[in-house]
């Protein structure tokens, strides 16, 4: 598994740019009737949290590449079904070889060693 970078710092609470989304957010949610604080605050630090591009792009592939659109994360996500789904259909024989004492892709030789 590809490491994820680390997390920028924060913005401060006393930034511009969160006073700016804080000010959108709740003119947004009064022109809907649904001005509610808590709510408020959690999309404000969304929007900010994702101002950082780092964030944006935190997704990465198995090289390492980030994922930048929606397709990536689809073909992304079924290519790691497929890799589950192979492990998951393996497992049984696998443990079935192992018990006989033989390990798939293992020479004669070796399985015998492993038998004394």
């Amino acid at each position: 598994m590809v490491p994820q970078p680390a997390r920028p710092q924060p913005i401060p609470e006393n930034h511009p740019l969160r006073h700016l989304f804080r000010n959108l957010t709740e003119a947004s949610f009064e022109q809907v009737g649904h001005a509610d604080p808590e709510l408020t605050v959690y999309v404000t630090g969304l929007l900010v949290d994702f101002t950082h591009i780092d964030n944006l792009y935190r997704v990465r592939d198995t090289k390492g590449r980030r994922l930048e659109y929606l397709v990536d994360f689809q073909l992304e996500s079924q290519r790691g079904d497929k890799a589950h789904a192979r492990d998951t259909q393996e497992a049984p024989r696998r443990l079935r070889a192992v018990y006989r004492g033989h390990v798939p892709g293992e020479s004669p030789a070796a399985a015998a060693a492993h038998q004394s």
